[in-house]
């Protein structure tokens, strides 16, 4: 098992990936889950291409408060992921989400790999 940092601002951050699911919402009248609409993984802190096929869209994820909880797998209830124009995220982000991360599910705001709303939707994270 390798352990990859990230140093970002001098302080380093141990290597995270952002799962998210995104799923349509339970079927009313039996309670069953809805169908599943996305799933796509975010490394935290880097730059990524967000499909192979579209090299215009770029993502990268990040939990609140590195400053205090320098790896992902404790204390970040939250993900968030955010989507570039620019190779390396650089700029103004053209749109973002938040995700719990903790097991409780998001009940709208939910967008697939490449930024676009997936409304209605039910979304989750998990740190990796």
């Amino acid at each position: 098992s390798t352990t990859t940092t990230t140093t970002t601002a001098s302080v380093t951050y141990q290597d995270c990936i952002l799962d998210v699911s995104v799923s349509a919402p339970p079927d009313p009248s039996t309670g069953y889950p809805g169908d599943s609409l996305a799933s796509y993984a975010v490394p935290a802190w880097r730059c990524t291409q967000a499909d192979p096929q579209n090299g215009t869209v770029f993502f990268t994820s990040s939990w609140p408060r590195p400053d205090i909880f320098p790896q992902c797998a404790f204390g970040a209830t939250l993900g968030t992921v955010s989507w570039y124009n620019t190779s390396d995220c650089s700029g103004a982000e053209f749109t973002s989400m938040t995700v719990f991360t903790d097991g409780d599910t998001n009940k709208g705001g939910c967008k697939d790999a490449m930024g676009k709303a997936l409304d209605p939707a039910q979304c989750q994270g998990r740190w990796r």
